[in-house]
This record gives structure tokens, C-alpha cells and sequence, in this order.
């Protein structure tokens, strides 16, 4: 599965105060999903069972593997070194530095690989951003929400289907990454649509006119045409989100890992909280030229 990258960092031995953490300290279970609430936004319920597995302290002794998708800004491999970068892996070697564990390897394949090769336990974990969606949460688990950004529908230069909002969507030619959370959401409201095994797909068949719309993220659109200005696509992000879609799909970027591993999730949330509250997450977020607005949902609740 892809290119294979180890990392040795001299990260910082902070294993034995997260111990203490994970043996006190319990995580969300993946439960009913019913229980979310209208106000406040909750994505999951609050269940903190005690944790009595050995996977944090195999972690801080073995290292981890963890599996990534050339989604750049999000995650990818540096053709010049062969070194995992992006946003998530930049928070996620934060996280590692506060967690103890120096022993770190990225593994690269494509992005609807990545949950089956965690589950057969051939990566430990998942760390290109996933979204809460009730099909996923039947299988892993989730770490604490890490980061936000939203939807855009990408269309034809000039819109020429006048497309404004989902509900548009359809009545075009519609196109959508296979196994996005926004997959799994079009295939319950029953909207047809052609699904791509990754994003130059997409964008290509939008410029070839295979399809008339896509729906992607705005940061990866964004990206998109920072590197292709002249590229006869625009992009619709003023539009109303449908309640549905920010609950399947679209609402905090999490990372991915097996149900099983209880200590690890709670070692990794109490790390990843202590990396946004310090501001550290924050700083690798204003390098992507986004700012503290991308570590909230919006809108903050749902309706």
C-alpha cells in the first residue's frame, strides 16, 4: 500500500504523566447515535468507560504506524525526501512529542483503504482527517475533534447549471470521492452520482465536462486553484448546509483508530487537547493560511 516513510524525532518523554491519564481517564464509546442533541452540538454521546487495554503503553514501546492519503493540505509525501507532511501530520507529531512516543512511521495508500488496513491492523491508525458518520462509527472509533472546515459545490466556469444549493444537486451530473463522508450522505437522501477514487479524478471530469458538479472541501478547492489559476471551474460555498450533512460527514475532522485500543484514544485525546489549549494548533493552522475559526464547527449547533 503506497510508499512507506519512518520518522525518528527526538520527541519529549511525557509517557509516565500520560499513564496516570489513561488508567483515570475514559473515552467516547460509539453508541446510539439518537443521543446527539439539537443544542449545544454534540457529535458524540458521552460515554467514558475505564480503559483496561495495554495499547498506549505498546505504543510508547513499539512506536505506531499510521496511514495517510495524498490529500494534500491535509496529508501527503514530499517527493524530495519521501517524508510524511501536511496539516494533519504536523498536529499529529505535536501530539506524538506530548504523548512520548518517538518511534512513528507513515504509511501512504489511497484514501478508502486506509479504515480497512487499520481494522486488519496493517496501520494503527488513521490520521488524513476523518468525519464522524454513523457507517464509520460501526467500525472504529474516533479521536477528540481536532479541526473544522466545510463544504463547497464545485461547478462550471459561470455556472451554467445554475446550481446554488444541495438540493440542486440532483438534478445535474453529480461527482463525489469514494468513501467521503459526503458519499456516504448522498447515498441516503438516494442522489445519484459518480463516484472518483481520488481528487485529481474529480477535478478532471469537472473541467472535461463529465460531470456538472462536485462537492468537495472548501480548503482542498481552494488549494485546487491555487495551483491551476486558470482552470475553468469556480466554486458555491454561500449555501445553507443541510442539518443531516453536518451530521454525516461534515462536522470536526477526527482521526481514526480500532475500537480496541481504549488507553491509546484517551492517552491521544488528553494530548491533543493539551496541543489546541497551548496554542500550538493554532500555529500550524495559521501556516495553511487558516486561523482559530477552523477549530469550531459552524454552525455551532444544529437546528
Amino acid at each position: 500500500m503506497g510508499t512507506k516513510v519512518n520518522l525518528e524525532s527526538n520527541m519529549s518523554q511525557n509517557s509516565r504523566s500520560i499513564k496516570s491519564v489513561v488508567v483515570a481517564a475514559g473515552l467516547f464509546a460509539m453508541a446510539d447515535f439518537s443521543a446527539l442533541a439539537a443544542e449545544p452540538y454534540y457529535e458524540l454521546p458521552g460515554a467514558y468507560p475505564t480503559c483496561t487495554d495495554d495499547s498506549y503503553e505498546r505504543a510508547v514501546a513499539n512506536g505506531l504506524k499510521f496511514g495517510i492519503a495524498a490529500t494534500m493540505p491535509w496529508t501527503g509525501i514530499n517527493p524530495a525526501d519521501g517524508k510524511a507532511i501536511g496539516i494533519d501530520v504536523e498536529i499529529n507529531d505535536a501530539v506524538l512529542e506530548h504523548m512520548g512516543i518517538t518511534k512513528v512511521t507513515y504509511e501512504a495508500g489511497p484514501f478508502n483503504s486506509l479504515i480497512p488496513s487499520m481494522v486488519s491492523k496493517r496501520i494503527d491508525m488513521v490520521i488524513t482527517d476523518l468525519h464522524v458518520t454513523p457507517e464509520r462509527a460501526k467500525t472504529i472509533a474516533f479521536t477528540g475533534p481536532v479541526w473544522w472546515y466545510g463544504p463547497a459545490i464545485v461547478v462550471q466556469e459561470g455556472n451554467p447549471k445554475n446550481i446554488t444549493n444541495f438540493e440542486d444537486l440532483s438534478k445535474v451530473r453529480l461527482g463525489v470521492l469514494l468513501g467521503t463522508g459526503t458519499d456516504e450522505y448522498l447515498r441516503k437522501v438516494g442522489v445519484e452520482a459518480t463516484r472518483f477514487q481520488n481528487y485529481a479524478e474529480e477535478f478532471a471530469a469537472i473541467q472535461q465536462n463529465k460531470v456538472d458538479a462536485v462537492v468537495e472541501y472548501d480548503l482542498l478547492v481552494a488549494e485546487f486553484k491555487k495551483a491551476n489559476p486558470d482552470a475553468k471551474v469556480e466554486s458555491i460555498s454561500n449555501f445553507t448546509m443541510p442539518d443531516d450533512l453536518l451530521k454525516n460527514g461534515y462536522g470536526y475532522a477526527r482521526f481514526g483508530l480500532r475500537k480496541e485500543d481504549c488507553s491509546l484514544r484517551a492517552a491521544y485525546n488528553q494530548a491533543l487537547a493539551e496541543v489546541r489549549a497551548s496554542g500550538r494548533m493554532s500555529e500550524i493552522l495559521a501556516k495553511a493560511g487558516l486561523s482559530d475559526r477552523n477549530l469550531f464547527v459552524f454552525p455551532l449547533s444544529v437546528k
